[in-house]
């Protein structure tokens, strides 16, 4: 497994209180090499704190965490952030906000920016290159922040709502770029949506986490072929598979 979580425990100290908030409750999670896994759960249930977990920013209270790649243990990850306006450089152009990742891996900034260049051209990214942050759009932003995940090819990469700021086309044509963009690289993906549809569309197995302290309520896989059409969602199979997932949600949320 290239990701795989055994028993993960997560508290957050709670604020004007000496009390400890339970966030994570014996979590376990196993993603093979070049599988896609969706988490989908009520809002604040900890999904992101998992991400976290996984990538090194948090700490589990207990349990283990294995991250591998070609028999490495803790490979670099890619983390696409839903507060994705706060991790892009303000005083670097969007070009260079993108080439960011492979220069941080050593690549010199020249080819690094001509890698990027291509990229953005291959994948139809539609970025001013030459702006700063604050003078793009929030879903420009966002576009930025996702291409910098993409270009390096990551091993393992971390998806927390990387379409949310974006319009109706550009939702639907990211995400087929960023499947197989990835798909190609043979990543393991974790991907956070709460979108249903977005979650079956993507994935390849759906977790379906509790409210807070979160833990596994059930898990769905996911059996639909690649590469996959936006007819599918308009099957019966995808209508069947989806009012079992939202009727397992309600049921929970409902307590």
């Amino acid at each position: 497994m290239a990701i795989t979580l055994q028993g993960i425990e997560k508290k957050f100290p709670t604020k004007a209180s000496a009390a400890w908030t339970p966030v994570l409750d014996h979590v376990d999670l196993a993603v093979p090499d070049g599988r896609i896994v969706a988490l989908f759960g009520p809002n604040g249930c900890g999904k992101t704190t998992i991400l976290s977990i996984i990538s090194g920013i948090e700490a589990p209270d207990a349990g283990t965490v294995s991250v591998t790649a070609n028999g490495s243990e803790r490979p670099k990850v890619g983390f696409a952030f839903q507060n994705f306006r706060d991790v892009l450089l303000p005083w670097q152009s969007a070009l260079d906000n993108v080439a960011f990742g492979l220069c941080a891996r050593g690549l010199p900034r020249a080819e690094a920016r001509q890698r990027a260049i291509s990229f953005l051209d291959e994948q139809g990214f539609a970025i001013p290159r030459g702006n700063y942050a604050y003078q793009l759009s929030v879903g420009q932003q966002q576009l930025v922040a996702l291409a910098r995940v993409l270009l390096p090819n990551p091993a393992n990469v971390l998806l927390d709502e990387p379409f949310s700021a974006l319009d109706h086309d550009a939702r639907l044509r990211m995400r087929d770029v960023t499947i197989s963009t990835l798909g190609k690289a043979g990543a393991a993906i974790v991907f956070v949506s709460h979108d249903v549809d977005e979650a079956l569309y993507v994935s390849d197995e759906l977790y379906l986490l509790s409210k807070r302290p979160a833990r596994i309520l059930r898990r769905f896989a996911v059996p639909f072929q690649r590469p996959r059409h936006y007819d599918l969602l308009t099957t019966a199979e995808f209508a069947d598979l989806r009012r079992q997932i939202i009727g397992a949600f309600l049921a929970e949320v409902a307590t």
